[in-house]
């Protein structure tokens, strides 16, 4: 997809950009801080975008990156990166699949994403309310 700028167009002045939020993020995380989370009000605001390309510059960085899509509304990680959606987020929280079972690989290596799943399968906020959630993440 040409909005993933940092792994199509490394040297561009986005992927340079997305570099320096990622070193940024690095030197303010707290000791044993691994989520970073990223939202807004608005839809298209670019939070998927923003979001796919930075896990990008922190796979490329050496890290190991999980992904996990948590739009269960508007999902936009399984069309960026060209991955099935039918298994993913919702169904985890669900109890329907083991987490590590709906996890996808990418061409990047070190970054893996957990699509949001199966779309409108039942009401999305309250899927988050699961105890399940903060036990894996």
């Amino acid at each position: 997809d040409p909005a993933l700028r940092d792994f199509r167009q490394p040297a561009s002045r986005e992927a340079d950009a997305l570099r320096a939020i990622r070193t940024a993020l690095l030197f303010s995380r707290k000791a044993g801080q691994q989520v970073v989370q990223i939202s807004s009000a608005e839809p298209g605001d670019g939070k998927s975008t923003t979001l796919a390309n930075l896990a990008i510059a922190f796979a490329q960085s050496g890290k190991r990156v999980l992904l996990l899509d948590a739009d269960l509304r508007r999902p936009m990680q399984h069309t960026l990166f060209a991955l099935a959606q039918e298994q993913g987020l919702s169904e985890v929280l669900q109890q329907q699949l083991a987490w590590r079972v709906a996890v996808q690989t990418t061409p990047v290596t070190g970054l893996s994403i957990l699509t949001a799943g199966c779309r409108n399968c039942g009401h999305s906020t309250t899927l988050f309310w699961s105890i399940r959630l903060p036990s894996w993440l």
